[in-house]
């Protein structure tokens, strides 16, 4: 059944397939044709001798940047960072064959949502929302084309992010520290309890969690892989981390936070007859874990009130207006089922005036799933979801198959957490958060292409031989 998931038995006759499609042939033509047409000049041709380095560069700058820059100018590290991946396809390419079968749901779900545009009854604001998810869209395929490379040009990748979010939190707990003062109305206006809230750069404490929630498991995989100066920099966020998610005072956060660390600890648990070590480690943290959120909870009475509110329904303020704008959205989604109002919060902002409980106006759902119902239709819901499934099928075969376990492990939690999160919140279409899903399901895709563990630098090639 597994198999059946991860659509690992269609790798194969996939890979055949999208070779011998329209769209297979018109690339390799395109790319064959450029090559032959460059060949002369690509031996001798300074832009092709950078192209690795450049796209390197640029990747990372993207991963870096993104929880610092505006939207406009991630959309532009995107572009660049595609642009130098061409450049780098056509002057280095790759050995291993980048489709996977992935790129079934995934192109499912793209041919949908182009449907789903064309057809909204706010073409301008759709159009505007799709080209937004074809940036992303753009960001997926550069991450995918870095994994299937492997080497060090991966772990360049998935360093930058780590190292972004390790300045996020410490910037986060120095926000703590001088007591920060919040930028919008974050509290229930009835709390007993003043709290501060931090957000890093990204200006809105659920937006800090979210991204957090994407690097935590990674740093553990980091910690337990990578070597020297990479492992304390994995150690300090696997540490530090969850100390400034935990002053986000994110209550959904904190729900997604609690379904990673289950997931790894099952994942651990798994490898108790192979590796007793891993086991006795595995229950001695979770068992900490444990004893510190029981302690926390009957004595700081700011973690009290924030998890006593999980149960409280509309007696919070903020639970309140989420139950008001999902009783609003059910309706529109009732009558616009097949292929929804259009995409992107424009698209839905215009849909869901006219379907608002009065004073409570909102730009998105604050459940991923009934947003991807909302703009695109239940047919849309449906691919996202086998997108997702998919991936955590295919990070548990890897798992069970031995391949990049560490990597595969905190893969499947990242999704879990991020989809967890999605379920309560309004933060999962920003872009810091988005690149980091497409990131996560890039790493999924290439996890067979990914070294298990760094020794030295010798064990790491930069680029394969062309």
């Amino acid at each position: 059944m597994l198999s059946g998931v991860s659509l690992s038995t269609l790798e194969g006759a996939w890979r055949a397939t999208l070779a011998n499609s329209a769209l297979g042939r018109a690339w390799v033509g395109l790319r064959d044709a450029t090559a032959s047409r460059l060949g002369s000049y690509l031996p001798t041709s300074w832009a092709a001798r950078v192209a690795p380095l450049a796209s390197a560069v640029a990747l990372v700058a993207l991963l870096f940047l993104s929880p610092v820059v505006s939207t406009g100018k991630n959309a532009l590290l995107v572009l660049i960072a595609a642009a130098f991946m061409v450049l780098h396809s056509i002057s280095h390419p790759p050995n291993a064959d980048g489709a996977t079968s992935l790129d079934l749901p995934y192109l499912a779900l793209w041919a949908i949502l182009l449907v789903a545009a064309a057809a909204s009854p706010f073409p301008l604001a759709s159009v505007k929302g799709l080209a937004k998810l074809v940036i992303y869209a753009m960001a997926y395929v550069t991450f995918r084309d870095t994994f299937r490379r492997g080497g060090l040009r991966a772990y360049l990748a998935i360093g930058a992010f780590l190292a972004a979010a390790l300045l996020q939190s410490l910037y986060g707990i120095y926000q703590y520290k001088i007591h920060v003062a919040p930028l919008a109305t974050w509290e229930d206006a009835r709390s007993a309890v003043y709290v501060t809230r931090v957000y890093g750069s990204l200006l809105n404490p659920n937006l800090l969690g979210g991204y957090l929630l994407g690097s935590i498991p990674l740093a553990v995989a980091a910690a337990m892989t990578w070597r020297r100066a990479a492992r304390l920099m994995a150690v300090a966020l696997a540490i530090l981390g969850p100390v400034a998610l935990y002053f986000t005072f994110s209550t959904g956060a904190y729900v997604a936070l609690a379904a990673e660390i289950a997931v790894l600890g099952l994942f651990a648990f798994s490898t108790t007859r192979r590796d007793a070590r891993t086991w006795l480690v595995s229950a001695l943290v979770l068992a900490g874990v444990a004893i510190v959120v029981v302690l926390a909870y009957q004595h700081v009475g700011a973690f009290h009130e924030r998890v006593a509110r999980l149960f409280t329904e509309r007696g919070d303020s903020s639970n309140n207006f989420r139950m008001n704008v999902w009783a609003g959205v059910l309706p529109m989604i009732r009558d616009s089922w097949w292929l929804g109002v259009g995409i992107g919060n424009d698209a839905f902002r215009h849909a869901y005036a006219l379907y608002m409980i009065s004073g409570y106006e909102a730009l998105s759902a604050y459940n991923i799933f009934l947003e991807w119902a909302a703009e695109a239709g239940v047919f849309a819901t449906a691919a996202f979801l086998w997108l997702v499934i998919a991936a955590l099928a295919r990070s548990i075969q890897a798992f069970r198959a031995g391949v990049s376990r560490p990597w595969a492990a905190a893969a499947c939690a990242t999704l879990v957490g991020l989809m967890v999160h999605g379920m309560v919140d309004t933060v999962f279409f920003r872009p810091a958060i988005q690149l980091v899903f497409w990131l996560t399901l890039a790493l999924i895709a290439g996890l067979y292409h990914l070294p298990s563990a760094i020794t030295t630098p010798a064990h790491l090639p930069v680029e394969e031989t062309p």
